[in-house]
C-alpha cells in the first residue's frame, strides 16, 4: 500500500510551515482567551491539510476535559495511517515538543500525541463555559430559539490565524 505521506514532505524536505503552524496551535492553549470565550473539548484545527490528505488538530484535554495534557491530532482522509506514517509523524511531532504518549494510530484513521504542554487557566475557563452549557438551554450545542451563546463564546476565542 502506497503511503499518503511521500518523501517529499519528511525530514528536511517536509512543508516549510509545519512547525510554525504546529507551534501556532500549541501556543493556542495559553492564550489570553477572553473571559466570555467557549472553547470546545475538541481544540482547534488546522485549516489545510498539512500533508496530503491529513488534517492536524490541538486539543486541550481529552479524559476529564480540565486541560491538564493536550493532544496534537491527525486525521487522514484517505486510509488508515501505516506504521511508517505514525513514526514520521511523531518524529514531527517531536521536532517541535515532546511525545509522551500515542493513541489510534496504526490501522485507523486517527493518530494522536499526548505532548508536553497544557493548557493554561484562561483556556482552562473556556472549556469549563462548554462544559456547562448554555444557562438558558442547558445544552453545549445550544443553538435553540435563536440562541447564539455557543456561536458567540466560540468567536470569541482566540485562535491563531489558519485554525478554527
Amino acid at each position: 500500500m502506497k503511503s499518503s505521506i511521500t518523501p517529499r514532505y519528511l525530514g528536511q524536505n517536509e512543508p516549510a510551515d509545519f512547525r510554525q503552524n504546529l507551534v501556532a496551535g500549541l501556543n493556542w492553549l495559553t492564550n489570553r482567551h477572553p473571559q466570555e470565550a467557549i472553547a470546545p473539548h475538541l481544540g482547534i484545527t488546522f485549516g489545510q491539510e498539512i500533508l496530503p490528505g491529513v488534517r492536524m488538530s490541538i486539543s486541550p484535554k481529552v479524559e476529564g476535559g480540565d486541560g491538564s495534557w493536550a493532544g496534537v491530532t491527525f486525521n487522514s482522509t484517505r486510509r488508515p495511517f501505516d506504521e511508517a506514517e505514525v513514526a514520521q509523524l511523531r518524529s514531527l511531532v517531536e521536532s517541535v515538543v515532546p511525545v509522551y504518549e500515542t493513541w489510534n494510530g496504526v490501522g485507523t484513521r486517527n493518530l494522536g500525541f499526548v505532548v508536553g504542554r497544557v493548557a493554561a487557566v484562561p483556556l482552562k475557563e473556556a472549556l469549563a463555559r462548554y462544559r456547562a452549557g448554555c444557562s438558558k438551554h442547558h445544552s453545549v450545542f445550544c443553538g435553540q430559539g435563536g440562541c447564539d451563546w455557543l456561536k458567540e463564546g466560540l468567536a470569541r476565542m482566540l485562535t491563531p490565524q489558519g485554525w478554527f
